[in-house]
């Protein structure tokens, strides 16, 4: 059955149809058309139809777009008709089949995803032979109408659709894009408008040599006012010339979070092996430490605000082409600095005249009518060589189609309309001047009379990251905001419509399926607003980045990787402008917790700190739902050992969680349950006993016997009871532990490994060597087997076996464990955190014991700096490091620096310790062994004897991790 057509096209391409209706009688001819009907539309700017749907095109089985510029950028390829072109494509009634005419892009437009004719990809315009082009796609259309015709002759379904062609490709970007380098992360499409600099690209490539790809040169910082053109010259460069690099990598340096964020995400793309860590700090050294090993890459760091905030992330003495784009020249050593210049007079007229549709993009300047010329000079003038007042401008006159000299005097009455409100106060702290001023005031006020959903669109962006804006996201979360604006969010076509209407004035790009606002657009729009306005939108946004890190569409933790720009941004208007509501809350614990996961523990306080003030004004310091938000604050504390402050949130759960009725006590015994552990780490074992206690007999009334979390309070609860020295109920409980774990999760689970590393740590302390070994070595066997990201109690067994080895003698297998258990540490919880200040003492001592004391002084002192930071002033642990480094400038009769530690040590271990504890003796024999060398030999005879009398009260061995009596006088002790 022959089949009706709809064809549609711009006057602009009126030769490719007339063209394309020479195949199409053959067709028709052939029987396979039955006739067919055309649409052509203007130059694309403003569509006129009267908003119905021709009756043709719901008529037509086949629908044909000449696809060319003009076509993608007319207001017809977003207009309600082919939005029903395109529904009856997608329900099978019919076929759209765009017609390449002129190389196009089609990936940012509605036309994205459908194949295209010819299959080769190549536009028409683009084939040597013209004819054997269009032979080619009357040939394709012939297939596909003989398949349609067989298949009605059968069947009243919907109609089949052909093969799908090879994805299309612009023969201008194919051959572009095989000279680029297969390593190529710009985020940004080229700009066809860019104009001028030559020579200023020429000094970045050739100064102060050219092969940059291959030699050691400094960072080049280019510098000028927002707006100036900066991110487009770089762009520019990249594109010039990225054929002579092997990589080029584009990173967001506005924060120095976003640009560890950025440099984690360049990880993922080269398949780096710490990609996989937390620590996304560590990630990006990573990268840092690849370009320095490679040669043949450029490195453009974008929106830089501070030299000191990046230094230690940029590649040292590496083979490679760093530039640095920022406001200010930034304070670098031997850093190239470049003041990016203005536009020439000429060079800003031609970026008009272009801009504006006045001039191709092959013209010259001398080829501008004079009239025209001498307007643009006016406008170039006036606008200051901006060039993006200059771009905007041009959009302007080009999407309105006036003239320049209409534009001026729309510019005139703008400045007129913005000191009469207020200007230039309001906007001073923006950067923004007069000039770019006027122009965005008047393409925004005409975008928000012909489109007020785009002015939406537009306000709600300019409240997020403004240099990524995925749509996905805006989709996600889309439900979070008004009826009207929702509703075209989630209609992809009504979005991409909503988008072209802003493109039209230049006012957002669009590329790779996200929105690129700049900077001072985004301000500006926001500085339009009415403060009640901007806290109204600001929430709104809130709730749609809050919404979007909890959809289904993947895991949380990768939504908020993904996000995290957004996330950090709507951070900031919270604090702004003091924002208290609960969605306000859930997305900084999101945002914190994430920063939390990423071990960025300072940057993750303040928004965990502020979400539960927030909950705070909102429900009351008592209120039963701030339980939840108190305790994983109190979780963040005790993670980063500063076990204080956990604390004091723990007993708030506690005091909340008593007064509630009912039975459910979960939340207070989770809440006792961390208390214990804490008390136990402090020493503090009549408490901790305790605790654990009450958490035994609730769980054994509510649980299972064979539940795992009796598994695993028996072995905490064992723990306790080796650092107490009661190695045979320890013992007992170690064994139930194993013997519950093994059952329930197999013997490779990672829970099995840790309970016999703290065997082993048993064995260790009653000089059971052999049976600690082999209880360790087993646990590191399941420990290896998992990934680097959950190997932090392989660095705890490590260090165990390391003492162990290092308490029998064999000190080098001992420091190579000691040194990959604090690599392991650093990597997983930080250079700040006490597990790693423990390891770096433990490895101290090994020095200490083969008397290399300046590499055991520098250890010792790396940890007491880590645990004052961290553990507060009364920490058992800092007591034992302060005990350590006096022994060891004792050792080295510097007995001035030895004193002061000792006195400190002993002020600190009599609160922590207690003065009849043996760990308080051990410091009273290293203080009398100083007194002994010093000459106060009656002092140190009183102090040794005194240690000797707590020794004998309370005899006890050195627990593995634990503090107590071991090594004679003079020695260090181990820490925990």
């Amino acid at each position: 059955m022959a089949v009706k057509v709809f064809l549609a096209y711009t006057f602009k391409d009126e030769a490719a149809r007339n063209e394309l209706i020479n195949h199409l009688y053959r067709l028709r001819w052939q029987g396979l058309i039955a006739d067919w009907e055309e649409h052509a539309t203007g130059q694309g700017l403003s569509w006129q139809g009267s908003g119905e749907i021709s009756s043709a095109l719901e008529r037509a089985q086949l629908i044909l777009l000449l696809v060319s510029p003009d076509f993608v950028h007319s207001a017809y390829c977003y207009s309600a008709e082919l939005k029903v072109a395109l529904q009856r494509h997608n329900a099978g009634l019919a076929r759209v089949i765009p017609v390449l005419v002129r190389p196009t892009e089609r990936e940012d437009t509605p036309l994205a995803d459908l194949a295209a004719l010819p299959t080769n990809g190549v536009a028409i315009s683009a084939w040597e032979d013209r004819e054997a082009a269009w032979q080619q796609v009357a040939a394709e259309l012939g297939a596909w109408l003989s398949a349609a015709a067989s298949a009605s002759a059968t069947s009243t379904a919907a109609i089949p659709l052909p093969p799908p062609p090879t994805p299309p490709v612009d023969p201008a970007t194919a051959a572009s894009s095989s000279s680029l380098p297969s390593l190529w992360l710009v985020p940004y499409r080229r700009n066809p408008l860019f104009t001028g600099r030559s020579s200023l690209l020429a000094y970045l490539h050739d100064t102060p040599i050219s092969n940059k790809a291959s030699a050691v040169t400094p960072p080049q910082v280019v510098s000028g006012p927002a707006g100036s053109g900066k991110t487009q010259l770089a762009l520019e460069y990249a594109y010039r010339y990225g054929h002579e690099y092997e990589a080029v990598l584009w990173v967001n340096a506005a924060s120095r979070q976003l640009l560890i964020h950025e440099l984690a995400r360049i990880a993922e793309v080269l398949e780096l092996p710490e990609r996989a860590l937390p620590n996304q700090y560590l990630v990006a050294l990573a990268v840092r430490r690849w370009l320095e090993k490679r040669p043949g890459w450029l490195l453009i760091l974008d929106n830089v605000a501070d030299g000191e905030m990046i230094r230690d992330l940029l590649p040292v003495g590496a083979r490679g082409h760093q530039i640095l784009l920022a406001r200010q020249p930034l304070a670098l050593s031997k850093a190239m600095q470049v003041t990016l210049p203005a536009l020439t007079a000429e060079e800003a007229a031609l970026l008009l005249l272009r801009a504006a549709g006045l001039l191709s993009m092959e013209a010259t300047l001398e080829q501008a009518p004079p009239a025209e010329a001498s307007r643009a000079d006016e406008v170039v003038a006036l606008l200051r060589a901006n060039p993006l007042a200059l771009v905007l401008a041009g959009a302007y006159i080009e999407t309105e189609q006036c003239s320049l000299s209409s534009y001026l005097n729309l510019y005139k009455q703008a400045c007129v309309e913005l000191r009469r409100g207020g200007w230039p106060a309001t906007h001073l702290a923006d950067s923004l001047t007069e000039s770019l001023a006027a122009v965005l005031h008047i393409s925004l006020s005409r975008a928000e009379r012909t489109s007020p959903s785009a002015a939406e669109l537009l306000r709600l962006c300019s409240f997020l990251q403004p240099d990524h804006i995925p749509l996905e996201m805006l989709v996600s979360g889309g439900s979070e905001l008004g009826e009207s604006l929702a509703q075209l969010l989630l209609e992809h076509f009504d979005l991409l419509r909503l988008i072209h209407d802003l493109r039209r004035f230049a006012l957002v790009d669009y590329s790779q399926g996200s929105l690129v606002l700049h900077r001072q657009v985004s301000a500006f729009v926001r500085q339009r607003l009415s403060r009640e306005s901007r806290l109204l939108w600001a929430e709104q946004t809130i709730r749609l980045v809050e919404s979007a890190c909890q959809s289904e569409t993947a895991a949380p933790t990768a939504l908020c990787r993904a996000y995290l720009p957004h996330l950090l941004t709507c951070a900031r208007w919270i604090e702004e402008w003091q924002l208290v509501s609960p969605d306000a809350a859930r997305l900084l614990e999101q945002t914190g917790y994430y920063l939390q996961r990423c071990v960025a523990y300072r940057e993750a306080e303040p928004h965990l700190r502020r979400a539960l003030l927030i909950r705070e004004q909102q429900l009351g310091p008592e209120h039963p739902e701030l339980s939840a938000s108190l305790y994983n604050l109190a979780l963040f504390y005790e993670e980063q050992g500063r076990f204080h402050e956990a604390e004091a949130l723990y007993w708030r759960v506690v005091a909340i969680e008593e007064r509630q009725p009912g039975s459910d006590r979960q939340g207070l015994i989770r809440a006792l349950y961390r208390l214990a552990l804490l008390y136990r780490d402090r020493r503090d074992f009549e408490r901790a006993e305790s605790l654990f206690l009450q958490v035994l007999e609730s769980w054994q009334q509510e649980l299972a016997p064979e539940h795992p979390l009796l598994a695993t309070l028996y072995h905490e609860l064992a723990t306790l009871y080796r650092a107490q020295g009661r190695y045979e109920q320890a013992e007992l409980l170690y064994q139930r532990a194993l013997r519950m774990r093994e059952h329930l999760l197999g013997g490779e689970h990672p829970a099995v490994a840790q309970t016999l590393s703290a065997l082993g740590s048993l064995y260790h302390a009653q000089r059971h060597h052999e049976q600690a070994e082999q209880c360790y070595l087993k646990a590191l066997a399941i420990h290896e087997g998992l990934p680097l990201a959950e190997q932090l109690d392989l660095a705890t067994t490590l260090n165990n076996l390391a003492l162990l080895y290092r308490e029998t003698g064999r000190y080098a297998q001992a420091e190579l464990l000691y040194q990959r258990a604090l690599a392991i540490y650093r990597q997983l919880v930080g250079d700040e955190h006490p597990y790693t200040a423990s390891c770096l003492e433990n490895l101290a001592m090994l020095y200490h014991d083969r008397g290399e004391y300046e590499r055991a002084e520098s250890l010792y002192q790396s940890a007491l700096q880590i645990r004052e930071r961290t553990l507060g002033a009364d920490h058992p642990a800092l007591a034992v490091n302060l005990n350590n480094l006096a022994t060891l400038y004792t050792a080295l009769h510097r007995y001035g620096p030895a004193r002061a530690f000792f006195k400190r040590a002993l002020e600190i271990g009599e609160r922590a310790f207690g003065k009849n504890h043996p760990t308080y003796a051990r410091f009273l024999e290293n203080y009398a062994l100083l007194l002994q060398q010093t000459r106060q030999v009656s002092r140190a005879l009183e102090l040794r004897a005194r240690a000797r009398e707590i020794q004998a009260q309370q005899a006890q061995g050195l627990s593995m991790g634990q503090v107590g009596a071991g090594p004679g006088p003079g020695k260090a002790l181990v820490s925990s």
